[in-house]
């Protein structure tokens, strides 16, 4: 699958969970965020250095990233599918990062507080909690290479519990 292919694909199957992606959709799609997001980081740019108005650009970007954002998802979660492993693989990568999100945030939030108030940033902080953070730090990390070998390996040639190869035809 060439990157034209792989891109009208991606935005075909904005919300399709169920089938395969092949490696080539995967990656050709993953070049194809990095460029639009280039562009529309530069456009954004060109938009504040000549308004100085922050709301046109946050609101270009935030439309640009939540239009890409599902099927992207749906894209990982049939990548999974080629490699005959469930899309759950992907949401225990978010679910640490929401638990993260809601352990670090509030840390944040005291030491920021805590600094203001010239107390010493940490002040008040269970140790225990930079230990957990840290751990999810890490178990995120692996999760992230753990999935990036996976997307870059071959997927399972023929068919598999989630649908025909789709490199059938090549």
């Amino acid at each position: 699958m060439g990157f034209g292919a792989a891109v009208s694909s991606g935005f075909n199957k904005y919300a399709t969970f169920s089938g395969r992606a092949a490696r080539s959709e995967y990656w050709w799609w993953f070049l194809f965020l990095i460029l639009a997001g280039i562009g529309v980081d530069l456009a954004c740019g060109i938009i504040f250095a000549t308004t100085r108005s922050f709301i046109v650009p946050g609101v270009l970007l935030i439309l640009f990233y939540l239009g890409v954002l599902l099927p992207n998802i749906t894209l990982s979660v049939r990548r999974l599918h080629d490699l005959n492993r469930s899309g759950w693989w992907l949401g225990a990568i978010v679910f640490i990062s929401l638990i993260l999100l809601f352990l670090a945030v509030p840390v944040a939030i005291r030491a920021y507080e805590n600094h203001a108030n010239g107390l010493a940033p940490m002040d008040g902080i269970p140790s225990g909690t930079f230990i957990v953070i840290r751990i999810l730090d890490l178990v995120q990390f692996i999760f992230g290479i753990v999935l990036f070998v996976w997307f870059c390996m071959r997927g399972t040639r023929g068919s598999n519990r989630f649908g025909a190869d789709p490199l059938r035809d090549f």
